[in-house]
């Protein structure tokens, strides 16, 4: 097994959210995050007022 060491923060997630906005963000999360990997649903979109 190899060492790896901390080279620092990668930004991907965020550029990439930065790049879709609120309103993107949503409309990924009601195409792609409405169900657990188990199955169970996550009413992510429920919460009113959270930032996405």
């Amino acid at each position: 097994m190899p060492y790896l060491s901390y080279a620092g923060d990668r930004e991907l997630l965020n550029e990439w959210a930065a790049k879709k906005g609120e309103e993107g963000l949503r409309q990924y999360w009601k195409e792609k995050n409405q169900l657990s990997l188990d199955g169970l649903p996550t009413n992510i979109l429920d919460h009113k007022g959270d930032n996405p």
